[in-house]
This record gives structure tokens, C-alpha cells and sequence, in this order.
């Protein structure tokens, strides 16, 4: 079975939710066949059927149904006529959107072509390539134009040397974030509580819950904790320093603290907390930083995941303590490297209904490394 080369999940919807909790109407040729086969009441074999497959009361039939809508990047060749006739001798090209056969190992295409994944091209899912594109149509970094050339040029710089199933990114950012066994070694194992691995990532998620929460007066009178350095890397000597020499030293000090906090909102998160440590008036103007510093970082930084919930995060009339309000999203949409699953209402952070979120933030992550490795090797530096 071959993976996806973005996200590293299946490359098909078959044989992933469990048959025996399938609902009417779906199709049972589709789920997987759970019937547990043991000898005797008690089920203690660990490859018995009963123990793997999805919830499918968790996973709906639709979540699932974007693993199936797969592409390949493919290189230009003249070899027996591969690839447009009219293209150019170099570059790559995007295939039709194609359907993955886990039994043959191939993906057919519309125009009944077949291709071998990792010898013909990449293979990735459709939704993760349009993700891949936002999040570097996103990005604060300074980066050239993604082409389907230099993206698979990577690839194959990456690409195993045996007939793998995956591309080996070498970067612990990719995949899955730190879930233990994420890939199964013959096929894909679908595991009780890992059902938000495989959700559709483009499915609407309603954030009104979270914005009321963060709007409630009690919540909105709350300041930010104290936050950056406690202390510089080298300590003033106030016995033997002045203000004026300090002023001198320190430009920043002679500015009022609004200037400040506006210098820091226009800054990415990183490079405030360099700023601090090397200017000591930063650093107090980052004691307790203003709520409008915390509204800048929405879908920005570390919370460019946040970015297609910009407009449903933001009320003009409305006071929002948008600290506590980033804090919230950030516990919802945390992957859980354990599988933990509960009923709605009970916990908000392993609730079902934050799966589709949790993985658009982990293939949002995937997206990130990947555009990376496509800059660092533009510039040279050695991957």
C-alpha cells in the first residue's frame, strides 16, 4: 500500500470503518469487516479483526471520502510516449485526479491510464496538494513561486531508493506528529481513537463555541500572563551604569511603550522574543503584552493553521481576550499522539467534533516542513 506524500495517510477510504457499527445506507463493501473470530468469550488475540477499524459512528462514511481523490506529480519524458505530447523535456506535470488500487498497487486514471506511485511520480491527495499551495500563499517568509518542478525535485531527492511507500522527509515534523506507529507496515492501521487522522481536513468547523467563550466578560477582564525572557543575556550593572548610558545603548527605551507594542505586533512571534533579549525596554513592553498583539497572531506564525478561520475569529463591536481565545483553539486542535476519544460534552479537547480540525493543523504542519525543504534546497543548504 502506498501513502500519501504529503500528509502520509492512505490513499484510500477502503476498509478503514468498522462494518459492524457501519449506519443504513452505507456501503458495507467499503468498511472494514471487524467480526471478531477468537475461540472462546474473551477476545485476547492482538491481531484479532474486532481491534482494529475506525468508530464508524465517529467517522461518517463523507469524512472519509477525500482519501480517495488522489494525484501524481510526474516528471516530463519522451520514454514510449509518457506524458503530454507537447511538453517540454524537464519539468513536471500534475496528473488527473486518479483512484488508488491498494490490491494492484496502482492509481487509475479517467483516461485509463495506470501509474506505479514512486516510479511514475508522487502520489498525493488532492486536498493535501490545495493545502500545501495556502499555506505557502500564507507564509511570512520570503519564498519564490512553488512550481510542480521544484516540488518534485525534492521528492525525489527524498524519495527512498527501494520501492518504498512513502517519501522519507527526514524532518519529525512530518506525518504523524508523534503518533506511535503511524504507518502500518503492510497496510494502514486503523486504530479505536486515531478516527481524526483520516478525517476530511476541509470540512467546516464551527468556532462560534470557543469565540463566545473567549468573549464573556469574566474571560475578557482576565490579562495575558506574564510572557518572553525574565531576564537578558547579560545584566546592566546598575551601579555603574546610567539612564542616559542606558538610553544610548538601548534605542528602544527612548520610544513610549504604545510605539512599542506596535513595533512588536508588526514582528512574527520569534523575532519579538529575539528583540527582548537584546533590548531590555522590549523586554518590559513584553511583560504584559496588549490585546491587540495577541488578535495580530491569528493565522500567523505557529498559528497559520488559524488562517481560513480569520473571519469567523474576529468580532469589530465585540471585546475578545484573544490570548485566552488562541490558548482554547490551540487545546481543540491538538493532535493526541494516544488515541484518546471521548463522547461529546465530556472533554472539549478530545471531542470528536474537533477531528476535522486536529487534522488540518497536522497536515498544515506536514505542509509547512515540506515548503522548508523546497527553500532550503533552492538555497543550497544542504538538507
Amino acid at each position: 500500500m502506498h501513502y500519501c506524500c504529503i500528509c502520509g495517510g492512505p490513499a484510500t477510504s477502503l476498509d478503514l470503518r468498522k462494518a459492524s457499527l457501519a449506519s443504513d445506507g452505507d456501503d458495507l463493501q467499503r468498511c472494514y469487516e471487524d467480526e471478531c473470530d477468537c475461540i472462546g468469550d474473551d477476545c485476547e488475540d492482538a491481531d484479532c479483526p474486532s481491534k482494529f477499524g475506525y468508530d464508524s459512528q465517529v467517522l461518517l462514511e463523507g469524512d472519509i471520502a477525500w482519501l480517495d481523490r488522489v494525484v501524481m506529480i510526474c516528471p516530463f519524458t519522451n520514454n514510449d510516449g509518457i506524458g503530454p505530447a507537447t511538453g517540454s523535456q524537464s519539468g513536471a506535470y500534475l496528473t488527473p485526479i486518479g483512484e488508488y488500487d491498494e490490491y494492484e498497487g496502482l492509481v487509475h486514471f479517467p483516461n485509463t491510464s495506470d501509474k506505479c506511485p514512486n516510479r511514475d511520480g508522487f502520489l498525493v491527495h488532492d486536498c493535501c496538494l490545495r493545502i500545501l499551495s495556502l499555506a505557502r500563499s500564507n507564509s511570512c517568509k520570503k519564498q519564490p513561486q512553488l512550481t510542480l518542478e521544484r516540488l518534485f525535485m525534492v521528492m525525489k531527492r527524498f524519495a527512498v531508493t527501494s520501492p518504498g511507500k512513502v517519501i522519507d522527509w527526514k524532518d519529525s515534523r512530518l506525518y504523524g506528529g508523534g503518533v506511535h506507529g503511524f504507518q502500518g507496515s503492510d497496510r494502514w492501521e486503523a486504530l479505536y481513537g486515531f478516527e481524526w487522522l483520516v478525517t476530511d481536513p476541509g470540512i467546516y468547523t464551527n468556532v462560534g463555541s470557543l469565540l463566545y467563550y473567549a468573549a464573556h466578560p469574566k474571560i475578557v477582564a482576565m490579562r495575558s500572563p506574564i510572557w518572553g525572557p525574565l531576564k537578558l543575556k547579560e545584566e546592566v550593572k546598575q551601579s555603574t551604569t546610567t539612564e542616559e548610558d542606558t538610553k544610548k545603548k538601548d534605542r528602544f527605551k527612548r520610544l513610549p511603550l504604545e510605539l512599542q507594542h506596535t513595533i512588536i505586533e508588526l514582528l512574527p512571534t520569534k523575532d519579538v522574543h529575539n528583540l527582548s533579549l537584546a533590548s531590555r525596554a522590549i523586554c518590559n513592553a513584553t511583560r504584559y503584552l496588549p490585546n491587540s498583539f495577541w488578535k495580530t497572531r491569528l493565522g500567523h506564525g505557529r498559528f497559520g493553521y488559524l488562517a481560513r478561520f480569520h473571519g469567523d475569529l474576529i468580532w469589530p463591536r465585540v471585546p475578545v481576550n484573544y490570548y485566552r481565545l488562541l490558548c482554547r483553539l490551540e487545546d481543540v486542535s491538538r493532535p493526541w499522539p494516544h488515541g484518546d476519544q471521548g463522547p461529546p460534552g465530556e472533554d472539549e479537547q478530545i471531542c470528536p467534533y474537533w477531528n476535522s480540525l486536529k487534522n488540518w493543523r497536522r497536515i498544515w504542519g506536514c505542509c509547512e516542513a515540506i515548503l522548508d525543504k523546497v527553500n532550503e534546497n533552492d538555497s543550497g543548504i544542504p538538507l
